[in-house]
Parts: C-alpha cells; structure tokens; sequence
C-alpha cells in the first residue's frame, strides 16, 4: 500500500482521474487520426483467443487495483474512478469467460466509419472531461 506520506488519497485519486482521461484521449485522438487501426486492431482481437485473454487478464487487474485503493465516493472524481474501475473489472472477466459478445460488438462498431467516428469523439471529450476533472 503506499505511504500517506508519500501520496494522499486524494492525491492518488486525481492521479487516477488524470492517466484514465490520457487514455481516453489518446484513443480517441487516434481512432479518429487512423481509423482504419481501429478496424485492424478488432479484427487482431476476434481472431486471437490468447490475445483476448492477455487483454482481459490486464482489465481485470487494472480494475482490481482501482477499485482496491478507491474508497472515497464523496465527490464526482472518486465517483468516476469506482465506475471506470468497475467497467474496467467486467470488461476483464467478460474478455475472459465469455469474450464472443464483447469482441462482436468493438467489431461491428469498427465496419461503420460513422460508428467509429462518433466512438471516438466521445471517447476524446470524455478523455477532455476527465483531464480537466483531474486538475479541478
């Protein structure tokens, strides 16, 4: 566990907040940037079961640590991290028991540019939103 010393909670939290809205960002500055990596990478998940594994094993982890150092859910920040871990949590259980509907549906949402497009813008705004949110 980390030191109070060296980070508060509350600290830790707008970290969280912070990396997660670089992500989302990212992803959706990229999708829109090069969709067709999008699509390629879709297709690599659909047709790679170990591939889907490894993914789900780091969801599933990434989940577990946010959700085992997030306590506070007295403010909007501490609020969307539970959440973001929670969807992070099932999205790796889900990658791992049962992976056919998930990866269905990232493929398909990849065959439609205007689908994809639209992912990706709310996935940039949210990644804005939650940068800002991080520094608030």
């Amino acid at each position: 566990m980390f030191s109070q010393d060296l980070f508060s909670r509350a600290d830790l939290i707008s970290l969280i907040v912070r990396l997660l809205g670089l992500y989302f960002t990212a992803s959706g500055v990229g999708t829109l940037i090069n969709p067709a990596n999008a699509t390629k990478m879709a297709v690599e998940l659909r047709d790679a079961a170990f591939l889907r594994f490894l993914f789900g094993v780091l969801a599933f982890l990434v989940g577990g640590i946010i959700l085992a150092i997030q306590i506070d859910h007295s403010s909007v920040r501490g609020i969307a991290v539970t959440v973001f871990g929670w969807l992070a949590l099932i999205q790796g259980l889900t990658l791992i028991a049962l992976p056919g509907p998930l990866v269905n549906l990232l493929t398909s949402l990849t065959t439609h540019p205007l689908m994809l497009r639209g992912v990706a813008l709310v996935l940039t705004v949210l990644g804005v939103w939650l940068i800002w949110l991080g520094f608030a």
